[in-house]
């Protein structure tokens, strides 16, 4: 009798809604020939066939009163599966926000569910995200959370695991549970269509793992995953949340509610090296400070060890909490060559590199290289740096560093450096001689088929996107290997250029000091050459000419003329400087002959270039004219912008004291003209002041302070003194310009 008053039913709603049976039976993905035999009462009512038709003939439940027992909707299970999510909780707003827009923008009766791909690097809180957010917003779903751990589960077998294991849930009867994984996972998607639920699969590795357990229309999916899940985003169109570690703040922030304000604040240096060595991610930050308390330590030496046994901090009495498992889980997925790559790169004496310098590292050619860097970027093991480079976090790094230390030899490891530091000594000779054509002898190729083409913008990017780099170098390889002191040599054109005082003084210093403990004569004469350099643009010109004097001592030894005469025209700048010109001149005229009889034509375009100025200071006017005009001609048949600009400023000077104002304009403006790249900042400013002085003394009033201003403006961004100066000239002059009240 009830099956066919439920028959009927069914008959009725059917009708009254336009619906065939091929309809219905499409509508619950039922054959219709099953159907027909539910119908006849050839086959057992279920609760969860009856809640399937009742949904797709819009019965609004009447069809329910025809089963009896469990399943009934009263009676339907409402999983609620989430694990505990953390209770120690900083930042994530922008993240929660994007979570919570998906939600809003979610329509429960739409036609497909709402997917959210959540990935990062190991241990920088996926899951947590995950969990607290579904902990925030799981009343919302009416049928309840399912949550699966799938990691480590990378076969058909597992996932038919995970979907019998939510039907189950889901109260799905026997006879669902017997069908084939196909249909299993449409009663699935349809049991989630009718009550909408929220499914969190944690640590999927690619998208047939959970291709039959993405709920249907009505649902929403998180997804979790340390590898980048294209083929999941393009099958289902679902959201990116790509998941960074903590900022600075955030990072002390979740410190200081482990440990207490006061253990913090004792000690900030110490803390934010912490948070450096734990790269921001929290489940590092959180071992360390458990570390911290277990062994009784203060901020400072929980940085010590962080800094030296990584590896043995960040582990847990909890296998899930350790390093080697974090990381290692994704290093064992690489191919041979991707995880060597990954080895070197721990181990490199370089914090940062582009696909070029890691051809080099690993002597690969630029696709093999490029292959291996898309594999650990979409692993999550290498991250993007700044101007396309690319770095390891300090976490993964020290894992790298631990498997190189298991997998690689040591003379393996060192001829790898060797060839990553030539090539860096030799790319920067390239680009010193695309900023000063013929600068350094003409460098050798630094390694097959990673060499860069460069031009002069490019050579000036390269260099001071790789400052930093340099730096890291010299200090961790200084004193090993002659190269390191070529690569600071080469840089000096770029730091002049680019007025960038505060890392020349440091890459200069410090490679002089690593040249010291090398004993080597070359790295001395180099370094003290550009120090000196640097000591002088600085204005320290007696600290300046006892460096100079070391640099030409040891160049002579080593009969390196050509750094002789480079090292005796910065002797006469000095001297200039100090008001000594015979002293200037006499030394101009040694480094003059030095360039000559070597043949070094830029060489001579500086020297004398520089050395009109002081004939002029000299009074020999006549002299310095021609002087100077005999540098711009070999400037201009040279043709590096670069160069004439420097000698259209020195004519201008030498036109400027001869009091030919007018001229000496046009030479400025030459001058400008050709300095138009950011990093020649330092260069314009001098060219606008020097040109304002011009604008002056020809009662320019108005043009000479918008000249000031601007040189003013430039120098204080670069954090030179002689802003004020600028700056006190403009304000005179504008004074000057104001009627008299």
């Amino acid at each position: 009798m009830k099956g066919r008053d439920f028959a009927a039913a069914v008959e009725r709603h059917r009708r009254d809604r336009g619906l065939t049976v091929g309809d219905v039976a499409v509508r619950t993905n039922l054959s219709r020939s099953y159907l027909s035999k539910l119908l006849h009462g050839h086959r057992k009512l279920s609760p969860d066939l009856v809640r399937l038709i009742d949904a797709a003939v819009q019965a609004d439940g009447e069809l329910l009163q025809f089963v009896d027992g469990p399943g009934t909707a009263d009676s339907c299970p409402r999983p609620m599966q989430l694990p505990p999510a953390p209770t120690l909780w900083v930042g994530r707003t922008a993240e929660f926000h994007a979570l919570d827009t998906a939600l809003v923008q979610h329509d429960p009766a739409g036609d497909s569910a709402t997917i959210v791909v959540i990935e990062g690097g190991p241990w920088v809180g996926k899951t947590a995200l995950a969990l607290r957010w579904a902990a925030r917003v799981q009343a919302r779903f009416p049928g309840g959370c399912l949550f699966a751990n799938l990691e480590g589960c990378s076969d058909g077998s597992s996932s038919s695991t995970v979907l019998d294991g939510f039907l189950r849930a889901l109260g799905a009867t026997p006879e669902v549970l017997a069908g084939s994984l196909a249909e299993r996972a449409a009663w699935y998607r349809s049991m989630l269509a009718q009550q909408p639920t929220l499914v969190i699969l944690d640590g999927v590795t690619d998208y047939g793992q959970v291709r039959d357990l993405l709920p249907g229309p009505g649902s929403v999916a998180v997804v979790t995953s340390r590898v980048h899940q294209a083929a999941l985003l393009l099958h289902t169109g679902g959201l990116l949340a790509d998941l960074n570690p903590l900022g600075r703040d955030d990072a002390l922030m979740l410190l200081r509610r482990r440990l207490g304000d006061a253990r913090v604040a004792v000690d900030p240096r110490a803390a934010d090296t912490v948070v450096d060595r734990c790269a921001g991610l929290p489940a590092a930050l959180l071992l360390a400070a458990e570390f911290l308390e277990q062994q009784h330590l203060t901020m400072a030496a929980l940085a010590d060890e962080l800094g030296g046994q990584a590896m043995s901090v960040l582990v847990s009495p909890d296998p899930t909490l350790n390093v080697q498992r974090a990381v290692g889980g994704a290093y064992q997925g690489l191919t041979p060559v991707a995880q060597r790559v990954f080895r070197l790169l721990a181990v490199s004496p370089a914090l940062h590199a582009d696909v070029r310098a890691t051809a080099a590292l690993a002597g690969l050619d630029l696709v093999e290289t490029q292959s291996a860097l898309t594999a650990l970027r979409q692993t999550h093991l290498i991250e993007e740096a700044e101007a396309d480079r690319l770095r390891l976090n300090a976490v993964i790094r020290a894992y790298g560093r631990h498997r190189s230390a298991v997998e690689d030899s040591p003379g393996d490891v060192e001829v790898a450096h060797g060839r990553l530091l030539r090539w860096y000594a030799e790319t920067a000779r390239a680009a010193s001689n695309a900023l000063a054509p013929g600068w350094t002898s003409t460098p050798r190729s630094p390694t097959a088929g990673v060499a860069i083409d460069f031009d002069y913008d490019r050579a000036l990017a390269w260099c001071g996107a790789e400052v930093p780099t340099v730096v890291h170098i010299i200090r961790q390889y200084g004193n090993a290997d002659e190269a390191v002191f070529d690569l600071i040599a080469a840089l000096s054109p770029y730091f002049y250029l680019a007025g960038a005082r505060e890392s020349w003084l440091i890459v200069a210093s410090e490679g002089l000091a690593a040249a010291r403990d090398a004993g080597s004569r070359r790295g001395i004469a180099a370094c003290s050459h550009s120090f000196g350099w640097v000591l002088h643009e600085l204005g320290r010109t007696e600290d300046a000419l006892r460096h100079l004097s070391t640099a030409a001592e040891h160049q002579s030894a080593l009969s390196d003329y050509r750094g002789l005469a480079w090292t005796t025209l910065r002797q006469a700048a000095c001297y200039e400087t100090d008001g000594r010109f015979a002293d200037a001149r006499r030394a101009f005229q040694r480094a003059d002959e030095l360039f000559v009889e070597h043949q070094f034509e830029l060489g001579v375009i500086v020297v004398r270039s520089l050395l009109s100025v002081v004939l002029q200071q000299l009074g020999v006017s006549e002299v310095a004219g021609a002087t100077a005009e005999d540098a711009l001609a070999r400037a201009q048949r040279f043709g590096s912008s670069s160069v004439t600009a420097f000698v259209q400023h020195r004519r201008g000077l030498v036109l400027q004291f001869q009091q030919r104002h007018r001229a000496a304009l046009g030479a400025f403006d030459a001058a400008l003209a050709l300095r138009g790249n950011e990093n020649e900042r330092l260069a314009q400013a001098e060219t606008l002041a020097a040109r304002a002085d011009s604008l002056a003394a020809l009662r320019e009033d108005t043009a000479a302070v918008e000249s000031y201003e601007q040189a003013a403006r430039i120098l204080a961004g670069l954090g030179d003194p002689r802003a004020a100066e600028a700056r006190v000239h403009a304000t005179t002059l504008a004074a000057r310009l104001r009627p008299v009240q």
